[in-house]
């Protein structure tokens, strides 16, 4: 997952998902590709959920003091 520009962040989680990682990449070709070589052929990841953001309503990293 390092070794991926794209991949920007990776969180490890509790509940129904193992893992919830943000990407950026220019389009829906680029996203199929990582998807399709890097996470489910070198990774080995067996079930991939994609949702895909359509806006970015707020993103800040301000944290109120």
């Amino acid at each position: 997952m390092k070794s991926l520009p794209q991949i920007a962040e990776c969180h490890l989680m509790a509940g129904n998902y193992d893992f919830i990682l943000k990407l950026f990449v220019a389009n829906l070709e680029e996203f199929h590709e990582i998807k399709v070589r890097y996470l489910t052929k070198e990774i080995g990841i067996k079930n991939i959920k994609s949702e895909i953001a359509l806006k970015t309503v707020k993103n800040t990293t301000e944290l109120p003091l």
